[in-house]
Formats: structure tokens, C-alpha cells, sequence
């Protein structure tokens, strides 16, 4: 197995996460809590109100077990990622393979000829021609690394020697020079190497969570659709043995409606907007339920 093979199977890894395992994962718990808490309505001995209150003792524990579960996605998901990022930089930054002892010696002389011919060239024109066959000498990745260091010391020769007027075009054509000799000193496959640092950085700016489940999130509590995608922060306040549910509740509450309120005019989304609203109906609902009780 290639080190590229080995990230691309880190990157798999996370879209799976993001995909049908972790669908998978989720439903398997939201299938649980519909059918105990169908198990709690269809309960005859429990009045209306205790069915309730059995209800959310269910959605308080079924609130940990996904939270702690995108918590664990998320995690996995971050790291796979940053694993595939440090194989394909390692790659892009391995030592190129050597070059053949007679093959290095030839192409040295002929190297040597070429830089001769740049330092010593009478016209601009004779002497970005030679620079340009100094580049073709480039046939192997460190042959071309070589290249890239005399072409820094040779450029401002050949640009100084231009008249004022020739050396904006100067700078621009070696500059594609030298860009091309760059590209020939990366080691093999290292276009597939970036491609791989580019998706991975993605992955690391996003939710690993699949999105089809935030809906059915909100079957269980706000709070856990509120915190599926930052479910450490959630998870936090319910691990913290000082802090008490009752007591902060409110203050909970109102720091939720805060994160709603904040993405609707953040995403200027009617979704967003109509959750809000939900949420705060949902809250003054739950309370005035409690006051009454």
C-alpha cells in the first residue's frame, strides 16, 4: 500500500462518517428512543402527565447517548482527516530519488555550459534562452530541485542586463520558468498529493455529522439538535457535577434561543427563522407547563 493509498483511505473513512455508517449509527439510537417513548404513551397505568414526565427522563438520556455519539463521529471523522493531511504533506516534502552517478556527471556539464551562457550572453534574448534550455535539462524531479536554486541566482542577471522597458516581460516569462521547473521537482504523484491536503482541509472546516439528521434530532430535546454539530459544548454542562439542570435551565434555554436567533440572521434562512420560532414556542410551552404543574 502507497502513503497516498493509506490517506485516500482516511478521507473514505470520514465520508463514510458523513454518509451511511454514520446514518447508521444516529438511526439506530433515534429507532430506540421512538420506540420506548411509543412504549411510554401506550402505557394506560401512567396519566397524562407522568407519561410526560417519563418522556423526558427518556429524551434527557437519549440526549447524552447521541450527544456523546456525534461527539465520537466528530472525532474520529477531525482526525481521519488531519491524518490524511500530514501523509500527503510528508509526501510532497520526501527526498526525491537519486539521480544516476553518470547521468548527474553529464548533465552537470551540460548545466555548467548553460549558466556560462546566461552569465555571458551580449543580448536579454540570448540569454532567456539559454535559461529556457537549462530547463530542459530538467528531466528527473532532482535535477529540476537543482535547477530551482540556480535560476533564483541567474534571473536577476538576465532582468538586470533588459532595458527598463523589457523587464516587466522578463520578470513574467521567467517567472513561468521557473514555475515550470517547480512543478518538475515535486515528487511523483504529488498532484494527487495537494488534491488530498485540499479535501482534507474541507473536511476539517466541516461537520462530520450527516446532515439528515438534524431534523429528527429535535424529536428528542432542542438541546440536542441545537448541539449536534458542536456536541461538546452540550455535553460539557451535563458532565459538570457542580452545575444542576434545574438551576440553569433557564439560562440554558435563553443561551439556545441566542444560538437560533443568531444563525437565522446570520443565513437569512426562512428555515432558520421558522426554527427559532419553534424553539421559542416549544420553551415558553414547556414552561407555562410547569408553572401550571
Amino acid at each position: 500500500m502507497t502513503t497516498l493509498t493509506k490517506a485516500k483511505e482516511k478521507l473514505n473513512h470520514v465520508q463514510l462518517l458523513r454518509g451511511n455508517d454514520g446514518l447508521g449509527f444516529f438511526t439506530e439510537l433515534l429507532t430506540e428512543f421512538r420506540g420506548k417513548k411509543s412504549e411510554i404513551r401506550k402505557n394506560s397505568n401512567l396519566t397524562t402527565k407522568g407519561q410526560n414526565a417519563q418522556i423526558e427522563k427518556l429524551s434527557a438520556v437519549y440526549e447524552r447517548k447521541i450527544l456523546e455519539l456525534a461527539s465520537q463521529v466528530q472525532e474520529s471523522g477531525r482526525n481521519a482527516a488531519l491524518e490524511a493531511k500530514q501523509i500527503a504533506e510528508s509526501h510532497l516534502i520526501s527526498e526525491l530519488p537519486p539521480v544516476d552517478d553518470r547521468r548527474r556527471a553529464l548533465w552537470a556539464q551540460e548545466a555548467e555550459r548553460l549558466e556560462a551562457a546566461v552569465k555571458f550572453a551580449v543580448t536579454p534574448k540570448r540569454a532567456m534562452d539559454a535559461l529556457q534550455e537549462l530547463v530542459e535539462t530538467a528531466d528527473e524531479p532532482a535535477l529540476a530541485n537543482e535547477i530551482k536554486s540556480k535560476m533564483l541566482k541567474l534571473s536577476d542577471q538576465v532582468i538586470n542586463n533588459a532595458s527598463p522597458q523589457e523587464r516587466p516581460a522578463m520578470r513574467l516569462e521567467i517567472g513561468k520558468l521557473y514555475n515550470q521547473v517547480a512543478k518538475q521537482a515535486l515528487p511523483e504523484d504529488s498532484h494527487e498529493a495537494k488534491e488530498i491536503i485540499d479535501m482534507a482541509d474541507r473536511m476539517l472546516a466541516t461537520s462530520n455529522i450527516p446532515s439528515m439528521i438534524d431534523t429528527a434530532a429535535r424529536e428528542v430535546s432542542l438541546f440536542t439538535s441545537t448541539f449536534l454539530h458542536n456536541p461538546d459544548e452540550r455535553l460539557a454542562v451535563l458532565n459538570a457535577p457542580s452545575l444542576s439542570p434545574q438551576k440553569y435551565e433557564k439560562q440554558e434555554h435563553e443561551e439556545t434561543l441566542d444560538r437560533l436567533a443568531e444563525r437565522a440572521k446570520r443565513t437569512a434562512s426562512t428555515k432558520d427563522k421558522i426554527a427559532y420560532v419553534k424553539a421559542k414556542r416549544e420553551i415558553a410551552a414547556a414552561q407555562a407547563g410547569r408553572d401550571e404543574g
